[in-house]
């Protein structure tokens, strides 16, 4: 059985998990958004189990466990009172208590290994140590170092978050912010700009294609990724492209 932790907004979800039933295979998806209104925990005669739409699973039951999306547990019922986030915490507790009995080999992204691995610095480094090569790369919040990397790359450079690159805002209209070309022209602002915040800037590379390529176990999967830019070429960031013609699908423009 494969038990998938995601949300119930995640369309890469909802789109494959239909063709793994469709396949054969028992699959349980459990939506972080909406679990404390379907299911509930015990833990009784030294058994933990999670019940959810009457279908009672104990940790053995959990062949594979794919980490997908999870979100903040919540409820229609809880508010921001003390009460409510002390209920909210005691099913985090409970929550994750029953996933800890689910052995690490049989996660999909554990988060422990997605923390150790999510870090783009720490990213750069093993890549180097690997023997892999990596564009030239500084990370800095001086303007006079990232004006003269971006004239020694001979103004093609690539400026990218450290982070998942989202802004929240209390208006509602939120950003995201993805790989972007950065010209000359671009740094040319005040220096006192560059000193709040640490920028990781990045030689441009010119490629033909992205790849992504998943491992599981000692099987390799790659898979190419193609995205247009406005002359043609392969987009510096396809994520973007992917985000915009997602978003145009789901409004049906």
């Amino acid at each position: 059985m494969i038990l998938t932790l995601t949300n119930s907004q995640d369309a890469t979800a909802d789109y494959l998990l239909p063709l793994l039933k469709k396949s054969g295979l028992a699959v349980v998806r459990i939506n972080t958004d909406t679990l404390m209104a379907e299911s509930s925990v015990s833990l009784l005669n030294g058994e933990v189990a999670l019940t959810i739409h009457d279908q009672r699973l104990v940790p053995d039951d959990v062949k594979h466990l794919w980490y997908r999306r999870p979100e903040r547990l919540q409820h229609v019922e809880f508010d921001d009172s003390t009460e409510s986030r002390f209920a909210i915490n005691e099913w985090s507790e409970a929550i994750e208590g029953f996933l800890a009995h689910i052995p690490k080999q049989r996660w999909m992204n554990h988060p422990s290994a997605n923390v150790g691995a999510s870090n783009k610095i720490e990213q750069l480094s093993t890549a180097q140590e690997l023997g892999l090569r990596i564009p030239a790369t500084v990370l800095t919040q001086d303007a006079a170092t990232a004006r003269k990397f971006a004239f020694q790359c001979d103004g093609n450079v690539i400026a990218k978050p450290l982070s998942n690159g989202y802004i929240e805002r209390p208006s509602g209209d939120d950003s995201l912010i993805y790989t972007n070309l950065v010209k000359l022209a671009d740094l040319d602002v005040d220096d006192s700009e560059f000193a709040a915040c640490p920028t990781l800037f990045q030689q441009f590379v010119r490629k033909e294609c992205d790849v992504r390529i998943t491992v599981i176990d000692n099987a390799i999967h790659a898979v190419e990724l193609r995205a247009s830019g406005e002359d043609g070429g392969q987009r510096q960031g396809y994520r973007m492209k992917l985000a915009l013609e997602m978003h145009d699908t789901v409004l049906g423009i």
